[in-house]
């Protein structure tokens, strides 16, 4: 008969005291030595005492309201700390040398409620670039930072590329991860659908031209996130299980 070891049973015994333990430390702290708008948390929030609950998206819905700050975590009273807080910091010694001495915030320009992704800072122009997540967005945005304010206007490539989930400037190119979508109607206007695929984008021209849209024949799913090798130039992607329909 197989007779588990001492040593099993030590290393279980620590295992849960390691994981109780971790639950009874304090999830949040104001850290910041001159504002109370900046709380740490412990460890990434890993180990939450139970019972807690998020607020998350239902019937296909998606609840902007949804946030890491509303999660309910009674046990511990210190979580309250983050629900009113500016700044949210879980790495301390890197968010602190960031944020200074004075840290404050605010908000510079009303967005829709779409998901914004895919920011690119293009260094020869020093502007953002970045993209509009939902269907039937056409225009991508691009923030001009030679202004004081800042400027914020749409910006349209050549091609229209819709349904942008990562970007990253390499060789003075953008590469997006998009999506797809089918061929809209808008305003009177047929815009032509792209597959999900890897694009280049020309920041000074506009000019756009498919990396990849397949596999040997198989289409992609959802590109949502891409970066390059520094060392090899080879660009990896990651291709999510769900697509556009």
């Amino acid at each position: 008969m197989y007779r588990p070891s001492l040593f099993y049973y030590f290393s279980a015994l620590f295992f849960l005291i390691g994981a109780q333990s971790g639950s009874l430390t304090e999830l949040t702290t104001y850290c910041h030595p001159n504002s109370t708008s900046v709380v740490c948390i412990t460890r990434h929030a890993a180990v939450l005492p139970p019972p807690f609950n998020r607020q998350t998206s239902r019937d296909g819905d998606i609840d902007f309201s949804d946030s890491f700050q509303d999660t309910s975590v009674p046990s511990d009273p210190s979580f309250s700390n983050a629900k009113n807080a500016s700044f949210l910091v879980f790495n301390q010694t890197l968010g602190l040398s960031l944020l200074g001495p004075n840290p404050s915030n605010k908000q510079l320009f009303p967005l829709s409620p779409n998901v914004h992704e895919a920011p690119v800072y293009i260094p020869s122009q020093n502007r953002i670039i970045f993209s509009e997540f939902g269907y039937g967005v056409v225009s991508q945005l691009q923030l001009n930072l030679n202004t004081t304010p800042p400027l914020l206007s749409p910006y349209t490539p050549q091609t229209v590329v819709q349904e942008v989930n990562g970007g990253v400037l390499h060789d003075g190119l953008i590469y997006w991860a998009a999506s797809g979508s089918k061929s809209l109607f808008l305003n009177g206007t047929t815009i032509n659908g792209l597959a999900p695929g890897i694009y280049s984008v020309d920041p000074l021209s506009g000019e756009v031209n498919t990396v990849v849209n397949n596999y040997y024949g198989t289409a992609l799913n959802s590109p949502n996130d891409l970066t390059f090798d520094s060392s090899t130039g080879d660009l990896f992607f990651t291709d999510s299980i769900y697509g556009y329909e």
